[in-house]
């Protein structure tokens, strides 16, 4: 897909206690495009910067035990925040996949991976969250 400077962009906000892993991710992200990234690196540093950007959609990955991702996605729904929100957990939980459903969550991707299958499956999911007609038309 071919993206034009007139297009719409998608602000997403992505969340991850790993600054490592989220400075990556926010890159692999970036290269698929139509999409600007915004990172924080706790559920108190998400919360300050909603209150100064309006996210399209969230990504939530497994925080640290004090910061839970569900107590996150618990959080945006009790406050009425309806923005798609996509859970990026581990391989081999399946049953935390189960947990972000009920709580709320649009969708859940593997965290680790290949990332030629993961970032393209991601900014899909997001396109089609965001902009369930179809996602950004290709030229």
């Amino acid at each position: 897909m071919k993206f034009s400077e007139t297009e719409r962009r998608f602000m997403v906000l992505w969340v991850d206690d790993d600054e490592f892993f989220l400075q990556v991710a926010r890159k692999c992200l970036l290269t698929e495009g139509g999409l600007d990234v915004e990172i924080a690196f706790s559920i108190f540093e998400a919360f300050k910067k909603m209150e100064k950007i309006n996210p399209d959609a969230i990504i939530g990955s497994c925080l640290d035990a004090e910061e839970n991702l569900f107590v996150f996605l618990k959080e945006l729904r009790s406050k009425g925040i309806k923005t798609p929100f996509i859970a990026l957990i581990a391989d081999n939980e399946k049953d935390l996949a189960l947990k972000a459903r009920d709580l709320g969550a649009n969708g859940v991707v593997t965290k680790f991976g290949e990332p030629a299958i993961i970032y393209p499956l991601l900014k899909k999911l997001i396109m089609s969250l965001v902009e369930p007609s179809g996602g950004i038309s290709e030229s």
